[in-house]
């Protein structure tokens, strides 16, 4: 059963600082990527009714985010973050601010330090963000604005995005509600070989792929699964081979409890599939393995 969500919000007048913490029922992985890219950033960062409108986002040290806050009444509020230190799923750290649409700072709040950490345990996730202001007018004067009750209703988007989100695992198995999927069925890769891991999905066509190259007769299906433990990004599709995970696939060495089936997908043309059963062959000549590591 999920956890109640950690929320501590400390302000320190004399330190000019304030302190974030909150926790998220989702690993590591997927947290990390709420924070830095851009397709799910956008989706909470604003409070709503405004919305978070990506400029460009360059995720690395000297790398810069440029982005505004737009009103229901097409009001825009044009900020910044400047990324200093980046330290792959446990830290980052850099200054933000208001800026003009070109992105050059404005003297409306001084830039704030942003110190954010990562950790998880047992599946569940806390970011501990530090601000730290140049002044105690800087810090009254974001308060005032308003930002204790933006930031605690952003972070609240964020875990219902977490808490809505659905996975999809494509097989040619025929499965029902509460069957498990568990580890040590037959690669779709090199030599085919039992994998350590079982895969998951939170996009559709990703899913969809899998149940029309999964082993096995029979006609291909793609079922709504929840992980029953740790998961973490596919490194066949994101990190190591990728920027980002930009089909949402994960894998897990625990079984993945099916809750429901999707009837009504649809396959890749004949001529897509075709091209995608002739890589995988390229791949398996090439001796080319999944990534079980």
């Amino acid at each position: 059963m999920p956890q109640p969500a950690l929320f501590n919000f400390t302000l320190q007048k004399e330190a000019r600082t304030i302190t974030v913490e909150r926790s998220f029922n989702a690993p590591l992985d997927p947290v990390w990527a709420a924070f830095t890219e851009a397709d799910i950033l956008c989706q909470w960062w604003a409070p709503k009714p405004y919305a978070c409108v990506i400029q460009s986002l360059d995720f690395r040290e000297g790398g810069r985010w440029l982005y505004c806050m737009e009103g229901p009444q097409g009001d825009r509020h044009h900020c910044f973050f400047d990324y200093e230190t980046v330290r792959p799923k446990t830290y980052y750290m850099g200054h933000d601010g208001f800026c003009d649409e070109q992105g050059k700072p404005t003297d409306m709040i001084p830039s704030t330090k942003w110190e954010n950490r990562f950790s998880e345990e047992n599946g569940t996730t806390v970011v501990r963000m530090l601000l730290i202001f140049e002044s105690e007018e800087a810090l009254a004067k974001m308060i005032e604005m308003g930002f204790k009750e933006g930031f605690t209703m952003g972070l609240d988007q964020l875990d219902q995005l977490f808490t809505e989100q659905k996975f999809y695992h494509g097989t040619k198995a025929d499965l029902k509600a509460g069957d498990l999927i568990e580890p040590g069925n037959h690669s779709n890769y090199g030599q085919q070989k039992k994998a350590r891991f079982v895969y998951l999905t939170a996009t559709l066509d990703a899913a969809t792929w899998g149940a029309e190259l999964a082993q096995g007769e029979g006609r291909g299906r793609v079922y709504i699964v929840e992980p029953t433990g740790h998961y973490e990004n596919d490194p066949n599709l994101t990190d190591k081979r990728f920027k980002g995970n930009p089909t949402k696939s994960y894998r897990t060495k625990a079984a993945l409890r099916v809750v429901g089936e999707v009837k009504d997908w649809q396959g890749h043309a004949p001529e897509q599939l075709q091209a995608m059963k002739d890589h995988l062959q390229r791949l398996k000549e090439q001796g080319i393995e999944a990534i079980e590591d």
